[in-house]
C-alpha cells in the first residue's frame, strides 16, 4: 500500500484535529456492533507505561452532537468494548489498547466509525437538528495495520492530523472505495472482513487520481454521494433513487447502492433539491472545517460538476477492482486493462483450443498464462 496515505487519506478526513470533552455512550437504539478488540474508549485518562494510543477525531457534516464512535479495522471490527460520544463540536477521543494494536495485520485497515444515536444532533447553520438512531455511519481512513504496530510499539500510535475528521465526504470516499472494490454490503465494525484488503490500495489510488478529474465517473459520484449524505442528514430525506433502498435506518445502504447503481433513476425529490444541495456542498469545500483536507485543484474540480452532470450520475457504471489470482486475469485480446482495473464484462478468449491470458496487474508483460482445453 505505497500510496495510502495519500490525497485520499486528505479526502476522507479534514485536518481539524479535535479533542476536548467526550463522554462514553453506547446508545441501544443505534447499531451497536459486537468487540473484536477489547479494552479501551473514553479519554484515555492516565497511560502508564504507554498502555493506550489516543486517537482524536471530529464528526461533522456540520458538527454532529452525540454521535457515537469508534476506531474499528476491517479485519478484527471495533477495538474497544464502547463506544465514545462527541461533544457538542463534534470532538471526541477514543484509546485504543496497545496491546490491541500490536496484533494488526500488516493489511488490516483502521478507519473511524461514527453512527447517529437518537440523542445526536447535527448543527446546520447554527441550528441543532435532532437526528433518529443510524440516520448516518460514517466511516474515515485512518491508516494501515502495520503503521499502527510500529506505532503501539514505540509507545503510542500517532496517526496524521490529516485522519482526524469524518464527515460526508470521508464517507463518500470510503462508498466509492467499496464500489470499487464490488462490495454486496458496507463495511463496518459489525461486518468484517479478510478478503480483498490487498486490493484496498488499488481502490485508494484509483480514486486518488480520478477525483482530480472533473469528467471522470469518480469526481461525479463522489459529489452525488456527498451531496445524497447531505440530503439523509440534514434534511431527513428517505428516498435517493427511485425503486431504491429507503428508510433514514439504512443509510449506508442507501448510499452504497447509489455508488453501484446504473440503472435506477434519481427520486424526483432528489432532483428538485440538486441545485441546492449542489451549492451547499461546494460550500463546504470552502468551509475551515472541511477546507485544509482538500487541495485547491481538486476543490475547484468537485465545485466546476454541473448539476445536469450530477443528475446522470447515478447511472454511471465504476469499474470493479478485481483479485490478483489465476481467477482475475484479463484475456491477452480484447480487453482494455488501466492501472489493474478489469471491465466486469470482459471474458476469456479461446485461443487454439485452450485459453491465453494477461496479468491484469501487469499489463505491460509479455508474458501470459495458456490453459489448454484438456
Amino acid at each position: 500500500m505505497r500510496y495510502f496515505l495519500t490525497f485520499l487519506i486528505i479526502l476522507t478526513s479534514m485536518m481539524f484535529y479535535g479533542c476536548g470533552g467526550v463522554s462514553s455512550g453506547n446508545d441501544e437504539s443505534s447499531d451497536a456492533p459486537p468487540v473484536g478488540g477489547g479494552g479501551g474508549g473514553g479519554d484515555g485518562g492516565d497511560n502508564p507505561l504507554g498502555s493506550f494510543s489516543k486517537l482524536s477525531s471530529k464528526v461533522a457534516d456540520g458538527p454532529i452532537q452525540g454521535a457515537n464512535v469508534w476506531v474499528a479495522s476491517v479485519r478484527k471490527g471495533p477495538l474497544t468494548t464502547e463506544p465514545v460520544s462527541t461533544d457538542a463540536s463534534g470532538n471526541v477521543s477514543v484509546s485504543v489498547p496497545n496491546t490491541v494494536l500490536m496484533t494488526m495485520a500488516d493489511d488490516d485497515i483502521l478507519y473511524w466509525y461514527a453512527v447517529a444515536t437518537a440523542d445526536s444532533k447535527v448543527n446546520v447553520n447554527g441550528v441543532n437538528k435532532d437526528l433518529v438512531a443510524n440516520q448516518f455511519r460514517f466511516r474515515s481512513i485512518i491508516g494501515k495495520g502495520s503503521e499502527a504496530r510500529a506505532g503501539a510499539s514505540l509507545g503510542s500510535f500517532v496517526p496524521s492530523p490529516q485522519t482526524s475528521s469524518v464527515s460526508h465526504f470521508s464517507n463518500a470516499a470510503f462508498v466509492i472505495v467499496e464500489t470499487k472494490l464490488g462490495r454486496s454490503e458496507p463495511i463496518r465494525p459489525d461486518i468484517t472482513t479478510s478478503t480483498g484488503l490487498d486490493l484496498f490500495s488499488n481502490a485508494l489510488d484509483a480514486v486518488n487520481r480520478d477525483i482530480a478529474d472533473s469528467t471522470s465517473p469518480v469526481a461525479r459520484k463522489f459529489k452525488l454521494i456527498a451531496m445524497a449524505t447531505k440530503a439523509i442528514v440534514e434534511d431527513g430525506m428517505t428516498q435517493i433513487l427511485e425503486g431504491g433502498k429507503s428508510g433514514l435506518e439504512q443509510s449506508d445502504q442507501i448510499l452504497l447502492e447509489l455508488g453501484q447503481s446504473t440503472n435506477l433513476n434519481l427520486a424526483s425529490q432528489f432532483v428538485q433539491a440538486i441545485p441546492t444541495l449542489s451549492a451547499r456542498v461546494s460550500e463546504d469545500l470552502t468551509s475551515s472545517l472541511f477546507s485544509a483536507g482538500f487541495d485547491p485543484g481538486v476543490t475547484s474540480v468537485i465545485q466546476s460538476i454541473s448539476n445536469q452532470s450530477i443528475s446522470t450520475a447515478a447511472t454511471v457504471s465504476l469499474p470493479v477492482i478485481r483479485l490478483p489470482s489465476l481467477l482475475d486475469v484479463a484475456p491477452e485480446n480484447g480487453v482494455d486493462i488501466v492501472d489493474g482495473i478489469v471491465p466486469a464484462a470482459s471474458s476469456p478468449i479461446s485461443s487454439g483450443g485452450g485459453l491465453r491470458f494477461r496479468s491484469a496487474f501487469n499489463p505491460g508483460s509479455n508474458k501470459s498464462i495458456y490453459i489448454p482445453a484438456n
